[in-house]
């Protein structure tokens, strides 16, 4: 191992070691389980709760003091292996319910692919050791460009993965997301792409309602009149149409849609089901919001007309909204400060 690539490796490492800790604080707070995101343990939780700490504790440590007694290396690199045989189990796993018809993905390789790979050139790096010092400014900067890159990738490939799936199935409600619409009550092609997505699963029976969710529009134009007008053009019944006027963003539309299911739907220990409908690079995000508003979420890119002008400034501007949104959700719900929605103006085409 270079001297370079050793910082880069401690970086990478440092990284990982967070994110996984954030799962741990997640699954703490209720709002998720152990690693889900990165690797399937199947139906064990008890082995992806004791896998994240000690992945999360071991990267951690190998980031901040490479130098270790052989019996953290070794910890370190069984973590490793474990990790990368069920991230290739999973890609396994992925290919077969692809084919069986369950699922569907406009993108040929899981994330879990390259997962194994990360998880592999981590085991290579500490199973090679440390290489010789290397100090001041190029140390630092290879350990930042590990730390961001690993940063960078994980999103992104949550993005492209996650996002190019359609988990389409039977639910209780088919929820989709507002994008831009014109003074003229336009919808940009952004949100007809989203809404055509949504109304099929509709004329398709998969949910009894769907919620159109969005804020402002242009001048005086508000998302939700344009999204139901289509909506009804496409076949679907104004009355199975709820319309969430305060989605503005994100989390407001994962609140808002619980609290009308929970409204909707007879008492019961079960969660209910929506399938959310919103384009691939925002899916993510969609989905951690979703169930962390106590909802069981299945995620439906939207099909496009055409791939959107402005897709690289959404994902770069995603992946900064992706680990924040991980970041805040780790903390009580009672610090949470959102603004109300007349304090949203009108967005872009796309954005959400």
């Amino acid at each position: 191992m270079t001297r370079v690539g050793g910082w880069v490796a401690r970086g990478a490492a440092g990284f990982a070691g967070l994110a996984l800790w954030l799962d741990v604080a997640r699954a703490f707070a209720g709002r998720g389980r152990p690693a889900e995101w990165w690797l399937s343990f199947y139906g064990a939780p008890w082995a992806a709760a004791a896998w994240t700490l000690a992945a999360a504790a071991l990267l951690t440590a190998f980031s901040l003091w490479p130098t270790a007694p052989e019996w953290r290396r070794r910890a370190t690199l069984s973590v490793l292996a474990v990790g990368a045989a069920v991230a290739v189990w999973d890609g396994v796993s992925f290919y077969r319910v692809l084919a069986s018809g369950t699922v569907r993905s406009s993108w040929p390789v899981p994330l879990s692919v390259f997962v194994a790979v990360g998880l592999l050139l981590l085991f290579r790096s500490v199973h090679r050791g440390v290489p010789a010092a290397l100090e001041g400014r190029t140390a630092r900067v290879a350990y930042v460009s590990g730390f961001a890159g690993t940063a960078i990738v994980l999103a992104v490939g949550q993005m492209v993965c996650f996002g190019a799936t359609d988990y389409r199935r039977d639910a209780d409600a088919v929820v989709v997301l507002g994008a831009r619409v014109y003074a003229d009550g336009t919808p940009s092609l952004a949100l007809a792409d989203r809404v055509r997505t949504a109304s099929r699963l509709m004329l398709e029976k998969r949910a009894p309602l769907l919620i159109v969710s969005g804020g402002p529009g242009d001048g005086g134009a508000h998302e939700t009149d344009a999204m139901r007008t289509l909506a009804i053009e496409m076949g679907v019944p104004a009355s199975a149409i709820v319309v969430d006027r305060d989605g503005i963003d994100t989390d407001h539309t994962a609140d808002d849609t619980a609290r009308i299911l929970h409204q909707r739907l007879p008492a019961s220990d079960a969660r209910p089901t929506v399938l959310a409908v919103s384009h691939g690079y925002h899916l993510p995000r969609v989905k951690l919001a979703l169930e962390g508003a106590g909802l069981t979420a299945y995620t439906v890119p939207a099909k496009e007309t055409r791939t959107l002008v402005r897709l690289p400034l959404y994902m770069a501007r995603e992946v900064i909204a992706f680990w924040a949104y991980t970041l805040r959700t780790t903390l009580p719900r009672v610090t949470e400060v959102r603004p109300p929605p007349e304090s949203r103006g009108p967005r872009r085409s796309g954005s959400s």
